[in-house]
């Protein structure tokens, strides 16, 4: 699709949908990003409409997260990956990847012999453990048992067709147990962690105390490039686009020129990546909660008629940016979490209040 920006136009394709098929989950995370969310299901036909909106703005490949609340509390969960899969085999896209993230509570091996016959392509099961204490991450997570169950959890898809994966939220007490969490995934043979600190977003909002400092942040990033070679059978990422602040070129794109004002990189909120609430509301991503359009009752060309002219997305794709991240020589590379900056400033455009160089 086409944005026409003030100062230029960018032809952008869109890379990554989530949806959040359901409000609804069995425990109350400290963290939960998703606490103010509409406590219902998302219907099939919001699904297909977002569906005929999204797949043909993308370039040739296109992926899709499966969150919530708690996924598999969807009634319809099969219904949905089932659609997914047909509206992207009728196209002449092809479907990259499908991660579902879960606390894992609801896993069984049914569970897991069903996604495996649906045939995904490669499809990640992305389990929830914020730390490798059993007590600690059921107090975090305010759910007595939740930690053994997303052991159990892990150990079933660790022994099937799926691709295991640990997702880890990090705050400022588990900063030092970053590296416990990853012998614990090689103790189990998961490949992949994705490490994330903690947004304010959601009823994270309402206690800065689990959010990284700008000094923090540094050191966690700093960590996890430490480890890398260390575990080197075991992928550890972040998605926080600060860490290109720190060797940028150990990352993700490899040789690039990201002075090129039409480079994207980083925070791709609303420009590749967009986020569906169960309502049907889109968003940049699911921790910047800003209604781009809500497409109940819209056709897919009048989705894309919002979407493409709406003032947010014009300001992420310009990087319309304030403060430090608006001077900073990684404006394009990284941009800073658009939605640590609403969170914590009120204002998705200003600066990064968790990155040192902004300080």
């Amino acid at each position: 699709m086409i944005i026409e920006a003030l100062n230029n136009n960018y032809e952008v394709f869109l890379e990554m949908i989530q949806f959040e098929i359901t409000g609804r989950c069995n425990m109350k995370c400290n963290h939960c990003r998703a606490w103010g969310d509409p406590h219902k299901d998302i219907s099939l036909k919001t699904v297909e409409t977002v569906l005929d909106f999204a797949i043909p703005e993308a370039h040739s490949e296109i992926r899709f997260t499966i969150s919530g609340g708690e996924p598999l509390l969807h009634p319809q969960f099969f219904d949905i990956l089932r659609m997914i899969k047909k509206k992207v085999e009728s196209s002449e896209k092809q479907l990259d990847h499908t991660v579902i993230t879960t606390n894992g509570s609801l896993i069984t091996k049914n569970i897991i012999d069903e996604l495996e016959d649906i045939n995904l392509g490669e499809l990640f099961v992305q389990i929830s453990i914020d730390n490798h204490v059993a007590n600690i991450h059921d107090k975090f997570r305010n759910f007595p048992g939740s930690f053994d169950k997303a052991i159990q959890a892990l150990e079933i898809v660790v022994n099937s067709n799926l691709i295991p994966m640990i997702r880890t939220t990090v705050t400022t007490d588990e900063l030092t147990e970053i590296e416990e969490m990853i012998k614990l995934a090689d103790n189990y043979g998961v490949k992949r962690v994705s490490l994330g600190p903690v947004i304010p977003s959601g009823k994270a909002q309402l206690d800065n105390s689990l959010i990284l400092s700008p000094s923090q942040k540094k050191t966690f990033i700093e960590n996890i490039l430490l480890l890398r070679p260390k575990f080197p059978n075991i992928s550890i990422s972040t998605e926080d686009p600060v860490k290109f602040s720190i060797f940028p070129k150990e990352w993700d794109y490899g040789n690039f020129d990201y002075s090129d004002n039409s480079f994207i990189g980083g925070c791709s909120a609303g420009i590749t990546n967009m986020n569906v609430l169960p309502d049907g509301t889109i968003t940049p991503c699911s921790m910047l909660l800003k209604s781009i359009v809500n497409v109940q009752g819209k056709s897919s060309q009048e989705v894309l008629d919002a979407y493409s002219s709406s003032e947010i997305i014009r300001n992420l794709v310009e990087r319309n940016l304030e403060g430090g991240c608006n001077t900073c020589e990684f404006k394009r590379l990284c941009g800073g979490c658009r939605a640590t900056a609403e969170g914590m400033n009120n204002n998705y455009l200003s600066e990064d209040p968790t990155c040192w160089k902004c300080q």
